[in-house]
C-alpha cells in the first residue's frame, strides 16, 4: 500500500506538468486562438451589460462582434496561405532542427519560385541580383535554368555569365558537364567557335578537381 501511494506521488507532479503543457498554446496558432476566445468572451459580457443599461454604443459592440470573427477569418486564411510556416512553433516537431529546416527550405522555394518567375527579355540585372542567393542555398540547377532561360531567347552573352557564377568545383559531375555543354552552345552561336569547341573538348575529358 506504501508503495502504490509512493508511485502516485512521484506521478503526481508529470500529470500536473501535463496538464499544463496543454493549458498554455504551445504555437502561435494557439495564441490566436486565446486571444480570439479571450476577445469574444469580454465583448459577449460587455454586450449584456449595455443591453441591461439601454446604452447607446450597444450598436457598436454587435457590429465589433460580428466584424471581429469575419477579419480574424480573413487574416487567418491569407497567413495560411502566404506564411502557413509562421503557424508552427518549435514544440510542434520532435526535433529543433525539423523546425530551422523547414524555414530552410521554404525560403529556398521562394527564391526559386522568383527566380523562375523573371522575364529572360526583361533587365538581366534581375536575374544576377537573385543569382548570389541561389548560390547560398546550393540550387544550381535553378541557376543553370536562368542561363538556359537566355539561351531559348538567344540572349548568349547574359547566358555564359550565368553559366560562368556557377563554382565548377561545387558541382556534381552531371551538372558540370551540362553547364559545360551550354556553355559551348552559347560560345558556338556568338561565333566563338575555337572556345566552343574547347568547351565541348572539356566535357569529354575526365573532370579534374579544382583546389
Amino acid at each position: 500500500m506504501t508503495g502504490q501511494q509512493d508511485s502516485e506521488k512521484e506521478l503526481k507532479p508529470q500529470r500536473d506538468s501535463d496538464l499544463a503543457r496543454r493549458a498554455y498554446p504551445r504555437n502561435p496558432l494557439g495564441v490566436i486562438a486565446l486571444f480570439v476566445s479571450f476577445i469574444d468572451a469580454v465583448a459577449t459580457v460587455s454586450l449584456k451589460f449595455l443591453l441591461d443599461a439601454k446604452s447607446p454604443h450597444t450598436g457598436y459592440v454587435v457590429v465589433f462582434i460580428i466584424a471581429f470573427p469575419t477579419l480574424i477569418v480573413i487574416l487567418f486564411f491569407s497567413t495560411l496561405w502566404l506564411r502557413r510556416e509562421s503557424l508552427y512553433g518549435p514544440s510542434d516537431f520532435r526535433e529543433d532542427a525539423n523546425f530551422m529546416n523547414l524555414f530552410t527550405r521554404i525560403e529556398r522555394v521562394d527564391i526559386r519560385t522568383r527566380a523562375l518567375q523573371l522575364d529572360p527579355q526583361g533587365d538581366p540585372d534581375n536575374f544576377f541580383a537573385i543569382i548570389p542567393e541561389l548560390l547560398a542555398s546550393a540550387d544550381f540547377e535553378t541557376v543553370i535554368a536562368l542561363g538556359r532561360a537566355f539561351v531559348k531567347v538567344k540572349r548568349y552573352s547574359q547566358s555564359l555569365t550565368v553559366f560562368g557564377i556557377l563554382p565548377r568545383s561545387r558541382l556534381p559531375h552531371e551538372t558540370h558537364l551540362k553547364v559545360i555543354a551550354f556553355t559551348a552552345y552559347s560560345l558556338n552561336a556568338l561565333g566563338r567557335f575555337s572556345r566552343g569547341s574547347h568547351r565541348a573538348d572539356e566535357a569529354s575529358r575526365p573532370r579534374s578537381r579544382e583546389g
